[in-house]
């Protein structure tokens, strides 16, 4: 059991690592549409976007992200 926490929390670490290497501005547009659960709307109104660029900006976040976490072997 205590094994399995401490793995589970070496992989968030791990994450939380390759997430912090992202821009700023694409760790913000993933934390506000994943974590928080806002709409493109919100997302676009609080970052100052257009909801258009929203469109492009979060599948291109997700993308990199994915590629930064293949990398580090962590998909």
């Amino acid at each position: 059991q205590e094994n399995r926490r401490d793995a589970a929390l070496v992989r968030c670490i791990d994450f939380e690592r390759e997430f912090s290497k992202l821009p700023t501005d694409t760790q913000t547009i993933l934390l506000l549409a994943y974590r928080e659960r806002q709409s493109r709307r919100v997302i676009a109104q609080i970052t100052g976007w257009s909801t258009r660029a929203i469109d492009y900006k979060l599948p291109a976040a997700v993308l990199e992200l994915a590629r930064l976490l293949d990398k580090a072997d962590l998909l």
